[in-house]
């Protein structure tokens, strides 16, 4: 037993040694894709040179529609790494870390309740999975979202097991800076895994426990509205949470889903490992286990909470993906019906082969044909591999470094050279405007205006003299000079005298 518990252990620090390499390698082959991320990554540059840091400032404007922790997250960062400028790189080795945290916390949380080999296998196949992988590279929000909210469902959970009162009110530190993360989801989402896991299994109430939570809670508020109180309450009560947070779960229907929504993109966002979802469900066929319901309880409380959210997003059941991978580590390494694994090794295979053939048709759609060459033939020497490794029991481990390696070194920066970066055609632009007065017609996006490096654009008003950029609009008054694309967008520069 403790030989095998110094393999697992060996294994998991050979995988996260990997993971960190294959991260550091691609750090900087990436610019900004997500549309927030600029909005990040601004307001960090203003902190530094101007010395907006309580209330962050973006396109000229205070921005206190979101929490300014990861603001200064970034901020910091680039201080210590890069004398303060803000760079790509500097934006995304913070979240990087992070995402590590967040998979030694899911080692620890399934360690405490089944052994190493089932740890180990989790860690692997939450560091893999499709949405994780993006979230760990990505300079906004989620991923420290992520990162609190685990460790606040950790501290929480070992408080409530062992009745560690001391526990419980320390959970208030990583739920406050969850909330100065993102707001109130980081309070609230720890809190309703705990109290639903709580309810299922404990039916006498244990008042002394339930006291210290609401002890934990009220120093976590109480810690969190200090910078509310900075930026002012009432804008703070109007922009994060009746806008941000009650409006968006209540009545923003213009972002509304189907209820259902959650399903479909869970076995994408799982790939390649929701192949092996069906394991779960033959494995508690065979027996109910009341060792791994704290996780169930986990996955569900928070699928469902945001199923009834008229906005659905997928990054809103984030911190559901941790429960998921120790439950599915759980039953491949415990289900009796081992034909049932073999197949969903094969289809795993099939999931990964169909996420090369999508990368590869997406760049012949971009034109990018050299790099469609590029991605067909990289897929076809991965998936020989993972071929000739389908009898090997280090399987999981094969597939999740491969499947890292094609997303972070070969999907992303290819598709950020035909097709999602913004940088090409906003530095472009840059070269041209120089330091000359520049209007924005049309709005503009925060990705676009980091590369222009402009701490404001202003909008065009008709009779402005200058450079205009508009988005597809080609009929302005004035000299057009060229139009560049990038994703769905156009922009075109104008002179007007």
């Amino acid at each position: 037993m403790e030989k095998d518990n110094t393999k697992n252990k060996r294994t998991l620090i050979v995988f996260l040694a990997i993971y960190i390499l294959i991260q550091i390698i691609g750090i900087n082959n990436i610019s900004l894709w997500d549309i927030d991320e600029g909005r990040y990554l601004i307001p960090a540059k203003n902190a530094i040179e101007y010395g907006k840091w309580i209330v962050p400032e973006y396109n000229g404007e205070p921005r206190i529609t979101k929490p300014p922790l990861v603001t200064w997250i970034i901020a910091i960062s680039s201080i210590i790494l890069n004398g303060g400028v803000v760079k790509e790189w500097t934006a995304r080795v913070p979240i990087i870390f992070l995402s590590i945290i967040t998979l030694l916390i899911t080692y620890i949380t399934a360690r405490k309740k089944f052994d190493e080999k089932v740890a180990t296998l989790a860690v692997i196949i939450l560091a893999s999975c499709n949405i994780f992988l993006y979230y760990s590279r990505s300079p906004i929000t989620d991923m420290t979202l992520l990162t609190f909210t685990v460790i606040s469902i950790y501290i929480l959970f070992i408080g409530f097991e062992e009745k560690n009162y001391n526990c419980i009110i320390l959970s208030s530190i990583p739920m406050t800076l969850g909330f100065l993360t993102k707001g109130p989801p980081g309070i609230i989402v720890p809190v309703m895994v705990i109290l639903c896991y709580y309810l299922i299994v404990k039916l006498e109430t244990d008042k002394r426990t339930l006291i210290y939570l609401g002890i934990s809670i009220l120093i976590s508020t109480l810690l969190s509205l200090i910078w509310p109180i900075k930026v002012g309450i009432k804008e703070f009560f109007r922009e994060v949470i009746l806008e941000e947070n009650i409006r968006r779960f209540s009545s923003n229907y213009s972002w509304e889903s189907s209820t259902f929504y959650y399903i479909p993109n869970l076995l994408i966002k799982y790939s390649p490992w929701s192949a092996f979802l069906p394991i779960i469900l033959a494995k508690f066929r065979e027996e109910k286990d009341k060792e791994a319901l704290f996780f169930i309880s986990w996955f569900f409380t928070i699928f469902i909470f945001f199923s009834l959210s008229v906005t659905k997003r997928s990054s809103y059941i984030l911190a559901s993906y941790p429960a998921l991978s120790i439950i599915t580590a759980y039953s491949i390494e415990n289900i009796k019906n081992k034909n049932l694994i073999e197949l969903s090794k094969k289809m795993s295979i099939v999931l990964s082969a169909l996420f090369i053939l999508y990368t590869t048709i997406k760049l012949i759609l971009w034109e990018s044909y050299n790099y469609a060459i590029i991605s067909f033939i990289i897929g076809i020497v991965l998936i020989s591999i993972l071929v000739k490794s389908l009898n090997k029991k280090s399987f999981p481990f094969i597939l999740s470094i491969l499947f890292t390696i094609n997303y972070i070194l070969v999907y992303q920066p290819l598709a950020d050279r035909s097709y999602h970066s913004a940088k090409i055609c906003a530095e472009r632009i840059k070269k041209v405007i120089d330091t000359k007065p520049t209007y924005m017609h049309g709005s503009e996006r925060a990705n676009e205006l980091y590369y222009l490096d402009m701490r404001e654009l202003k909008k065009y008003k008709p009779g402005v003299k200058g450079f205009v950029i508009t988005r597809g609009q080609k009929n302005l008054e004035g000299e057009i000079l060229f139009c560049c694309r990038y994703e769905e967008s156009e922009l075109c520069l104008f002179r007007k005298e």
